[in-house]
């Protein structure tokens, strides 16, 4: 585990937000969300439900933005 937070900057806890991004054997994941995208959400939103929630709302956000976009 030390070698990991050394390397990528992650903790235990980031390691199961991933796991549920990507999705594992009792996840489907997230369609489209890989390690890469994974690590990106988690670096720049954190890993605990509040970070999760806020990263909710921003991808909700953006989706209302490309929305309403298609009208124009």
């Amino acid at each position: 585990m030390n070698v990991v937070y050394k390397e990528f900057g992650l903790v235990r806890q980031d390691l199961i937000i991933m796991a549920l991004f990507m999705g594992s054997d009792y996840t489907p994941g997230v369609k489209g969300i890989a390690a890469v995208n994974a690590t990106e959400i988690i670096t720049c939103f954190g890993s605990t439900k509040e970070d999760l929630e806020k990263f909710r709302d921003w991808v909700s956000i953006e989706k209302q933005i490309v929305d309403q976009s298609t009208y124009v």
